[in-house]
């Protein structure tokens, strides 16, 4: 968080298990640059249910293609990334994601996944 607080990076914020729940900032945008509330968010997380990455995925998918169609002059090339932060094993939808995958490809979007747990 503090790296994207010096570079002054955007984020946006989904919670997520067998279901997603997208965060968006008071002005009604997914993307943000309010490092205090997504502190706040993460300090709260509780883990419970099952864990399903597809789903998760297609709506920040969904999230920079909106943002890619807005027009803005910023290509999202090379700077877009979702950090999947998880602490279990896929047990609902695809566990590869192939098609988000693929279609963050698409839009030039890496995904990173980081594992916590036993």
């Amino acid at each position: 968080l503090e790296a994207c607080r010096e570079r002054d990076m955007s984020f946006g914020y989904i919670e997520f298990n067998h279901h997603s729940k997208k965060f968006r900032g008071a002005d009604g945008s997914f993307f943000s640059t309010d490092y205090e509330a997504l502190c706040s968010l993460a300090m709260r997380l509780q883990c419970n249910g099952w864990t399903n990455y597809s789903k998760p995925l297609q709506e920040v998918l969904e999230e920079f293609q909106a943002f890619s169609l807005k027009g803005t002059d910023r290509s999202l090339r090379g700077q877009a990334h979702v950090l999947l932060i998880t602490d279990g094993v896929p047990t609902h939808g695809d566990p590869t994601a192939h098609q988000e995958r693929a279609w963050a490809q698409q839009l030039g979007i890496v995904i990173h996944s980081v594992y916590l747990g036993w």
